[in-house]
C-alpha cells in the first residue's frame, strides 16, 4: 500500500480508499473500497515501528509486481 502514485512500470496498481484498518498484533488488516460494490482485504505484516500505517478514509494505491499476479477462474 502506498499514498504515492506508483512509478514502477512493471507493477500493477489500483486506487482505493481505506474502509477499515484493524490492528491484529503481527499484522494490520485493511479493508479497501475499490468501488461502491467492491472490497478487497489486504494483510500487511507489522515488521517495524517505523512502518507506514493508514487510517479509515485515506486514499491509497494497492500495488503488486506483475509477475506475482494470478488469475483465478471458475
Amino acid at each position: 500500500l502506498s499514498r504515492d502514485i506508483p512509478r514502477d512500470r512493471d507493477a500493477n496498481a489500483v486506487p482505493a480508499r481505506i474502509d477499515k484498518a484493524i490492528y491484529n498484533g503481527s499484522e494490520v488488516q485493511y479493508w479497501l473500497r475499490l468501488s461502491e460494490t467492491l472490497l478487497w482485504k489486504v494483510r500487511v505484516p507489522n515488521s517495524s515501528t517505523h512502518q507506514k500505517r493508514f487510517s479509515a478514509g485515506e486514499s491509497v494505491f494497492v500495488q503488486w509486481d506483475a509477475m506475482d499476479g494470478v488469475v483465478l477462474t471458475e
